[in-house]
């Protein structure tokens, strides 16, 4: 068996940066990119801890991929609860000027 080589290094790019801006994901994808619960979701979104998902029908709520790397990250980076919210709320004002 032979190794591939590729002699072309890409610059490495964060998972936000290469995620399509308007990629959706519900809640199952959600739970998967988080390692919440449903329930622990709908708690943090009542705390403003977790932003809000878009409602896109009558029974289907959908998350932008970006806003659950953007919390993501800032988890990892060991930011205070005030900080996660201050993130909350500029993510959910970002969505209105989105198109």
């Amino acid at each position: 068996m032979t190794a591939l080589h590729n002699s072309t290094a890409l610059p490495a790019r964060s998972p936000a940066a290469m995620a399509d801006p308007n990629a959706l994901a519900r809640l199952p994808g959600v739970s998967d990119m988080t390692g919440l619960s449903r329930s622990s979701i709908y708690d943090l979104i009542q705390r403003e801890l977790f932003p809000a998902p878009v409602k896109v029908g009558p029974k289907l709520a959908v998350w932008p991929k970006t806003d659950v790397s953007a919390w993501c990250a800032a988890q990892i980076a060991g930011k205070s609860p005030d900080e996660i919210k201050a993130l909350v709320a500029a993510l959910m004002e970002a969505r209105k000027n989105r198109i």
